[in-house]
């Protein structure tokens, strides 16, 4: 005969919250942040990325550095991106025979498409590919560095180099 059944009362415990006066803001106004969802807001004025604003890194591995694939690839195609806040292109880039064309977009209007086609790009390949709030999915990052007020230049590479290089 099996004995009587025993009742346990489980409770759940939550971490508490702190009390919204002790929580931190953030400030009204935003010199230059990115989100999770990939937005980035710039206040121009403020020219965020100067270099004498921009602190160092701390340092990583050659091993770290190693796992970033950055090649050479050369632009197929640019198309309008209306459907973005923000005025970007769509961009497809031939990164060679071993990995083919890939999509992206980029906040690079500064240049007229018709410059951008046939130009040789610098892109990171291996970082996921992320779909945006339009479906759009950005396969690779395209690499540049960014004036003091936000502003884009592209990465310039030879006109002959093949696309698919590895760029170190």
């Amino acid at each position: 005969m099996v004995g009587p059944a025993i009742r346990i009362r489980t409770q759940r415990i939550l971490p508490r919250r702190k009390p919204r006066s002790q929580v931190l803001r953030r400030p009204k106004t935003t010199i230059a942040r990115s989100n999770m969802g990939g937005e980035h807001f710039i206040d121009k004025n403020a020219l965020p990325y100067c270099p004498e604003k921009l602190e160092r890194k701390p340092e990583t591995t050659i091993t770290g550095f190693l796992g970033v694939d950055i090649r050479a690839g050369k632009v197929l195609a640019v198309e309008d991106f209306p459907q973005m806040r923000k005025p970007s292109y769509k961009i497809q880039v031939d990164f060679g025979p071993a990995v083919g064309p890939l999509w992206t977009s980029a906040q690079v209007t500064n240049y007229a498409k018709e410059e951008l086609v046939g130009r040789v790009v610098v892109g990171t390949i291996n970082l996921g590919a992320k779909k945006l709030p339009t479906g759009f999915v950005s396969e690779f990052l395209v690499m540049g560095a960014l004036n003091p007020d936000g502003t884009v230049r592209l990465l310039d590479l030879p006109q002959d180099t093949l696309p698919g290089s590895c760029v170190m």
